[in-house]
């Protein structure tokens, strides 16, 4: 492992204005596992991580977290789990929306502890490759997983062997839903994370996780955030095929198309995936098709509001101000509005083409008819003036000799 100073890269692309950052090298596998040691011993996941990192404030829930757990809601959950789920802010307006067979999971005993009183017994504490094998063996699967920033945080050396236990918690039809903050372009949301520093233009380029991490710390030296993955969207998404998970791309697109407008930057850079299964297709299809718009994005905000508002009722307190609550409705209630009339506008656009598609045959059949006529009374014209005879044999009643 090496320290050294180092700069952003200076092209303007996000935080690249050329400012000063200190780096950590990885040398050898093995300074991945004295970084994940500084880590644990330092308590970083404790309560201070949260606040310092995720300005948790106690008593309220984090705007941005509605719109995940809108999200989740949207793909309709049967049993969901919530890998690195902290205090549970997503847990919890998920079960205020009626969500029952809900699990949560995460290494910091201090976070579960801050947690709702009444969603502790829903949030296990422990390793997260440990969690997921015990309930493996007791033979729990999820239809729906979500993790929010988590695979980042873990050793590159055991991600496949976390993808593998997770595969075996995973149901048939099972939806995945997570949040990595992945650099360079990606098919289908595109550019959320430029590369920053350039050390790690080779790998980058060779779509290869990063060997040049930014401190965070450096006594002892812990990169930015804990994360240990730095790497490109492709070699994320590779991962994943690996264990049998694929982007389940029209889906994922739609649900950026309904929520990017209230998500972060860096929450827009999420990855839909499911299993091969015939279970898992019907399922991302049946979504996609009833779910993935402007409609049910409505719905699903004002049933959020709604127990929300029930809530501070009955309780007395504001977990998200109501303000915030009201902006994101009527929003979603102009995109709805302006949505339908758009179509309204395309259907008026069809008639007008077809009425001008009926009056165009209309004419041409009586055009059609104005030949036609001259010619019907030409012909009884032209058999008036015929003999008889003649007229006989074109009706095929006497034979020529």
């Amino acid at each position: 492992m090496r320290i050294l100073e180092s700069h952003y890269l200076n092209d303007g692309r996000l935080f690249n204005d050329g400012r000063a950052a200190t780096l950590i090298e990885i040398q050898d596998p093995s300074d991945y596992d004295l970084l994940l040691e500084n880590i644990i011993s330092s308590d970083y996941y404790g309560d201070e991580y949260f606040q310092r990192n995720l300005q948790h404030q106690s008593g309220q829930i984090k705007h941005e977290n509605l719109s995940l757990a809108e999200i989740v809601h949207l793909l309709n959950p049967g049993s969901l789990l919530e890998l690195g789920c902290g205090r549970g802010d997503i847990l919890y307006l998920l079960s205020l929306a009626g969500h029952e067979d809900i699990l949560g999971l995460d290494i910091s005993r201090e976070a579960a502890q801050s947690a709702p009183a009444e969603l502790r017994d829903k949030i296990l504490v422990g390793e997260l490759l440990k969690s997921c094998r015990e309930l493996a063996a007791q033979g729990k699967r999820f239809d729906t997983i979500a993790g929010f920033d988590i695979w980042e945080h873990l050793h590159p050396a055991q991600l496949d062997a976390h993808l593998a236990a997770l595969n075996d918690i995973a149901a048939q039809n099972a939806v995945m839903f997570f949040i990595i903050p992945a650099f360079g372009q990606d098919c289908i949301f595109g550019e959320k994370y430029p590369l920053e520093f350039e050390e790690n233009r080779t790998a980058f380029e060779e779509r290869r996780p990063f060997d040049f991490l930014m401190a965070e710390s450096l006594d002892p030296p812990i990169p930015a955030q804990g994360h240990l993955i730095w790497a490109h969207s492709e070699w994320w998404e590779e991962q994943f095929k690996k264990h049998g998970l694929h982007r389940a791309e029209e889906l994922e697109k739609g649900l950026h198309r309904l929520f990017d407008p209230y998500l972060f930057r860096a929450q827009q850079s999420f990855f839909v995936l499911s299993r091969e299964s015939e279970a898992a297709a019907q399922r991302i299809d049946r979504l996609r098709r009833h779910h993935a718009h402007l409609l049910y994005l409505w719905r699903t905000k004002l049933h959020f509001y709604r127990v929300l508002q029930e809530r501070r009722a009955a309780t007395g307190e504001e977990i998200i101000e109501t303000a915030k609550l009201d902006a994101g409705l009527d929003d979603a209630g102009v995109r709805l509005h302006d949505s339908h009339m758009a179509h309204i506008s395309d259907l008026w656009g069809k008639i007008d083409y077809l009425e001008h598609e009926k009056r165009r045959l209309e004419d041409g059949i009586i055009s059609i008819r104005q030949m036609i006529f001259p010619l019907v009374w030409l012909r009884k014209l032209i058999i008036s003036c015929l003999p008889e005879s003649l007229k006989q044999r074109l009706k095929g009643k006497q034979r020529p000799e």
